[in-house]
């Protein structure tokens, strides 16, 4: 399940919980917000991308649902480009001259 598809899940039990007179618990106010900042895009946006990446050749679902998860913007990013010679590239992530806390 990607992060999208949990976010529209949850937006459904907040919907459901909204008359009931007591609040909604702190891990569950804790998830929607989670949910609400780290999801990009809409959940069936979400599960079709994970759909069309699983069927690249030696992609797992747990793989193709991180990148959904991630929506990385170019290919490059995503490790999915490749050389002339048709063999994956290696990437290589950059980390900042400052620590990350």
């Amino acid at each position: 399940m990607t992060l999208a598809e949990v976010k529209e899940a949850l937006e459904g039990i907040r919907l459901k919980r909204a008359d009931e007179p007591e609040e909604l618990g702190y891990e569950l106010r804790r998830a929607i917000k989670h949910a609400e900042i780290f999801s990009e895009g809409a959940a069936a946006e979400s599960r079709n991308m994970t759909e069309v990446l699983s069927g690249l050749e030696k992609m797992t679902p747990e793989i193709a649902i991180k990148i959904s998860d991630i929506r990385p913007q170019t290919r490059t990013r995503s490790g999915l480009s490749t050389q002339r010679s048709g063999s994956p590239s290696p990437t290589r992530i950059s980390t900042p001259s400052s620590t990350w806390f």
